[in-house]
């Protein structure tokens, strides 16, 4: 079995999301190119990079980095992860991009709520 490389492993990562180059690039704070050359290991992104995918996708930077294939969760190992790809793969790209936009504001909404609680913790 043939060891996947960071690129390839960063390009299923996003397409196993639905998500594009421009969509991806955004969430991390890097260019659309910066995201294809990395995907196609011609760059290899520093630490900020790596934190902002943990930060944005609560995927262990291991599974990036290490040989071994099985740091991420899989659609096999999860029904719930199953069943929200194939409803996911189902959905025009209108629905998606409408999904897509929730899940980013859910995010946003999150990341405030945690600020405020460290705050209060201070």
């Amino acid at each position: 079995m043939k060891i996947k490389s960071f690129g390839e492993k960063l390009r299923d990562f996003r397409t196993s999301r639905l998500m594009t180059l421009q969509q991806m690039s955004a969430t991390l704070g890097v260019s659309c190119g910066f995201l294809s050359e990395a995907e196609r290991d011609k760059k290899m992104p520093g630490g900020a990079f790596f934190i902002a995918l943990k930060r944005n996708y609560g995927v262990s930077i291991d599974y990036f980095l290490d040989s071994e294939e099985n740091m991420m969760v899989s659609e096999e190992q999860d029904p719930y992860i199953a069943n929200v790809t194939k409803m996911m793969r189902g959905m025009d790209e209108e629905t998606k991009k409408d999904v897509q936009l929730n899940i980013e504001k859910q995010k946003l909404l999150f990341d405030l709520l945690k600020k405020q609680q460290r705050k209060k913790k201070r």
